[in-house]
């Protein structure tokens, strides 16, 4: 990798420019670097603690997310820094209703895992390293886009000089409010949930011994997933009115209110790191491309923290572009064109669809203090937790499994794209166009 200081004031050409050095931004410039393209990356924040990428919140990463980090190269460097999930447990706070689930019952050894955003982004930083094809100019401003049918072309401000990259294909991985969709005036679908998500690590008198716990309450759910070093993460979903009690009260007032919100499932809750709070939202762009311009990850969707599948549908976006890259470039097709990002989007557009209702399903349906409706979901989890059939379905989707994905998603490894082009999926459509 190159933190790029040289030919000040020169045009650099590259393969792609990756705008965004995010979790999803540096997970997709190691995806594309056994394709041998030169990588730009453009990052606003300096590597390191400001990044907000890679805060002090963790990601609950799905076995098919995890199956695409070792396709990547990623997942051995952090390996030792994931703690697994084997059991899940969901409830309803003042009902009967609860729902496990096992890994072992589906197959596996882990339904997922989790990691602390800072220790994944640490270790995706170390592994940009490796590549000399890799160019960050970090930080830096973007002061122009502009866009032509061939190329794409943006000013930067870095190291107190202007310079111009040009590309084929620029990738927006900014995050959610995307700068690069604003400045495409791509419009977008968004609402608030009037909550907030309170985060911390915690430490409690019983290890987690591999136990992610889903807990439903009046105000929200609250998720404990389990961390390395018998740790817990904590998403704790709240209202507005308690942003200002919560961060001002001491550590002790704190893990007395969580306590009383969680249970005793976990143990006392004894020890609690710092503590962040987040407004949550959902937003989706109308449209996930634009002339030489293409979105991935919460610069493209953003949803409730609920089922943890921000980044696992981010990184299914990564899958699919880099399918497309890969596939165009054996056709030796530009994959920058109009006709083959729209492919990339409408091979996403299902999954994001899907994923963002089953969030907005639950958040809603698990909120709602309608003695009817928390009667029947109640019994919904009672009987998800008495038929291995049921329960064993939502623990695939929960892995990531699904039918429509991209190759990659399906565990097709990027050398064999080719061969083993998916029926009706991207590859196929590809194949099927040179051919005509």
């Amino acid at each position: 990798m190159q933190s790029e200081s040289r030919n000040e004031n020169k045009d650099h050409d590259f393969d792609v420019i990756i705008v965004g050095g995010g979790m999803v931004g540096a997970t997709l410039a190691l995806a594309l670097a056994p394709l041998n393209l030169s990588i730009a990356i453009v990052e606003a924040f300096p590597q390191g603690a400001s990044q907000p990428s890679f805060d002090d919140r963790s990601i609950a990463l799905s076995l098919g997310s995890k199956q695409l980090l070792e396709q990547f190269g990623v997942w051995r460097s952090m390996a030792s820094s994931v703690a697994p999930i084997e059991h899940i447990h969901v409830s309803d706070r003042g009902h009967l209703g609860l729902c496990r689930m096992h890994a072992e019952d589906v197959g596996e050894s882990a339904l997922g895992f989790v990691v602390e955003n800072r220790v994944m982004g640490q270790q995706l930083h170390e592994q940009l390293k490796q590549y000399e094809t890799i160019t960050q100019f970090v930080p830096a401003e973007i002061t122009d886009y502009q866009c032509r049918s061939q190329a794409a072309q943006l000013t930067i401000h870095h190291l107190d000089q202007s310079k111009r990259l040009r590309s084929k294909l620029i990738v927006a991985a900014d995050g959610t409010h995307s700068p690069m969709a604003q400045r495409s005036h791509i419009g977008f679908q968004s609402f608030e949930y009037g909550q907030y998500a309170a985060i911390a690590n915690i430490a409690t008198d019983k290890p987690p011994n591999g136990w992610a716990y889903e807990r439903f309450t009046e105000h929200g759910p609250i998720a404990l997933l389990p961390l390395v070093r018998d740790r817990y993460s904590v998403v704790w979903t709240v209202a507005p009115e308690q942003v200002s009690e919560l961060r001002d009260s001491d550590d002790s007032e704190f893990l007395k209110r969580l306590q009383q919100a969680f249970g005793y499932r976990v143990g006392r809750m004894m020890k609690v790191g710092q503590r962040q709070f987040y407004p949550l939202t959902q937003r989706r762009l109308l449209r996930g491309f634009d002339l030489r311009l293409v979105f991935v990850g919460n610069a493209l969707h953003t949803g409730h923290p609920v089922a943890g599948q921000g980044f696992n549908l981010g990184i299914r976006d990564v899958a699919a572009l880099v399918e497309m890259i890969a596939m165009t470039r054996y056709l030796n097709e530009d994959y920058g064109s109009q006709t083959c990002l729209e492919f990339y989007w409408e091979s996403r557009q299902t999954d994001i669809d899907e994923t963002l209702a089953m969030t907005e399903t639950l958040v809603r349906s698990f909120s709602n203090t309608n003695p009817a409706l928390a009667l029947g979901r109640n019994l919904a989890l009672l009987a998800l937790d008495k038929c291995s059939i049921l329960r064993n379905g939502l623990a695939e989707v929960a892995m990531g499994k699904r039918h429509d994905l991209s190759g990659l998603a399906r565990g097709i490894p990027l050398s064999e794209l080719h061969r083993q082009p998916k029926r009706d999926g991207l590859a196929a459509r590809l194949l099927k166009q040179c051919e005509d």
